[in-house]
C-alpha cells in the first residue's frame, strides 16, 4: 500500500504557547528526530489516541488512517479509508476506525466501524475480518493471546468472540496484570476479570461516579480513580488485591487518565492537568503541580484543550514526564514535583501522555506523531 504521508526528519519543533497560569518558566524548543505527518483530525477523540510501540515497530492511526513505521519514522505499510462519498467540505465514511488500533508481534488489530480487523505487521495483509465491532472510544489492548476492547475479549489468531461481560465508553482502557483486566465504567463500577474466562474475580461498586482511568498496581494494592459526572471533582483509591478498601483521596477534578506506581509513590493525573503524588500506603499528599493552564483553567472552566488531551504522567527513574493544559511538555522532580524544564510544542499542542522507549519519547498531536529525543532535565 502506497501512503501519501509524509517524513520531516531531523528538526526542531517550535510552536505556539498559551497564557501562563501559576508558574512563568519560559519553554526550551525539543529535539525533533522525526515527524510522521497522519493528516487531519476530526473531533477531539484522535488527540488521546497514543501510538503502540513495539520492539521494531510503531503502530498509529487516526479516524481514517492506520500506519506501522519503523522505528527511525520510515513508512513501512499503511492504510487509509477513503470517502464513500464527498460534498463540498463534507465527506461521508461508510468504513472508519472507530477507536485507537493494537498491535502485537504478528499483527495490527484495527477497529473498524464494520468490524475488528487484523492485518500483517509486516506487510499489511488482512488476515481477518470479525463481524463483532469494537466499542467507539476506548483502544484496543494486545497481547500475545488476547485482543481487549472496552469489556470484549477477542482471539488474536480468528478475531472470535472469546468473552464479552462490561462496556467501557470512555477512558485510556484497562490494564492487564497477571492474566487480570481491570478497568471500571460509567456506572461506578472497578471490575477485576479473568482475562482468559470473562469470569469476576471481584467488583466494587462506587456508584456516585465514573470511573474512566486506566488503574495501576504495585503487585499488592490496587489503585484507580474517579469523578463526577460534570468533572468538577474526583477521587483516588486503593484497595486490597482481594477487593477490601485501603484508603481513599479528595482531589481537584475527576480523573480518567492513566495511573503509575513506583517506590511507594503513586501518580494521578486530573482533568484540570493537576499531577498528584501520593504516598501508595495512606494516600498522603506529597506534591501537587498545577502545570500551565488555560484561560479558562483558570477561572475553573473546562478548556476544550483539557477535553481533548491526555495528562497521564509518564515516569523514568526520578523524573515525571507530563503533557500540562496548554500542550507543552514539563520535565518534573518525582520526589518533589519540582519542575526543571518545559518544552515547546508544535502550534496545536501535544495531547497524548508520553511514551518512552530509550532515550526517545513519542508523542502525538492532532495530526502528528514526533520521536523526539528524551529531555534529562
Amino acid at each position: 500500500m502506497v501512503s501519501r504521508r509524509s517524513l520531516l526528519q531531523s528538526g526542531v519543533v517550535a510552536g505556539l504557547v498559551g497564557l501562563s497560569g501559576c508558574t512563568t518558566l519560559s519553554p526550551s524548543p525539543v529535539d525533533t528526530v522525526w515527524r510522521y505527518e497522519l493528516g487531519r483530525a476530526i473531533g477531539g477523540k484522535p488527540f488521546q489516541i497514543q501510538p503502540t510501540v513495539l520492539d521494531d515497530s510503531i503502530v498509529v492511526n487516526d479516524f481514517h488512517t492506520v500506519a506501522v513505521l519503523e522505528t527511525d519514522g520510515v513508512e513501512r505499510w499503511s492504510h487509509e479509508y477513503e470517502p464513500t462519498s464527498v460534498n463540498g467540505n463534507e465527506r461521508r465514511y461508510d468504513n472508519y476506525l472507530v477507536t485507537g488500533v493494537g498491535a502485537d508481534s504478528e499483527r495490527v488489530y484495527v477497529p473498524e466501524a464494520e468490524g475488528l480487523t487484523a492485518f500483517d505487521i509486516d506487510d499489511g495483509d488482512r488476515l481477518w475480518q470479525s463481524e463483532a465491532r469494537p466499542p467507539d472510544g476506548v483502544s484496543l489492548l494486545a497481547t500475545e493471546s488476547t485482543v481487549f476492547s472496552a469489556g470484549i475479549a477477542f482471539e488474536p489468531d480468528t478475531g472470535e468472540e472469546r468473552w464479552d461481560v462490561e462496556r467501557l465508553i470512555e477512558g485510556p482502557g484497562p490494564l492487564i496484570t497477571d492474566g487480570r483486566a481491570l478497568f471500571g465504567d460509567l456506572q461506578g463500577r472497578l471490575h477485576v476479570i479473568d482475562i482468559e474466562s470473562g469470569d469476576h474475580h471481584w467488583r466494587f461498586d462506587i456508584l456516585e461516579d465514573w470511573i474512566q482511568c486506566r488503574p495501576a498496581t504495585d503487585g499488592e494494592t490496587i489503585f484507580f480513580g474517579s469523578g463526577t459526572t460534570d468533572l468538577e471533582e474526583g477521587r483516588c483509591y486503593a484497595f486490597s488485591d482481594t477487593g477490601d478498601r485501603r484508603w481513599m483521596r479528595s482531589l481537584d477534578a475527576a480523573v480518567h487518565s492513566t495511573l503509575s506506581v513506583v517506590d511507594g509513590r503513586l501518580f494521578v493525573a486530573t482533568h484540570r492537568g493537576s499531577v498528584y503524588a501520593l504516598d501508595s500506603d495512606d494516600g498522603t499528599e506529597l506534591w501537587k503541580f498545577t502545570g500551565q493552564n488555560t484561560l479558562n483553567s483558570l477561572f475553573g472552566r473546562r478548556s476544550m484543550t483539557s477535553m481533548q488531551a491526555d495528562f497521564s504522567p509518564t515516569v523514568v527513574n526520578d523524573k515525571l514526564y507530563v503533557v500540562d493544559p496548554n500542550g507543552t511538555l514539563s520535565v518534573l522532580d518525582a520526589a518533589t514535583g519540582e519542575r526543571h524544564n518545559r518544552y515547546e510544542a508544535p502550534s496545536n499542542g501535544f495531547r497524548t501522555a508520553p511514551i518512552v522507549d530509550g532515550d526517545r519519547l513519542y508523542l502525538r498531536t492532532p495530526t502528528d506523531l514526533f520521536a523526539v529525543e528524551r529531555p534529562l532535565d
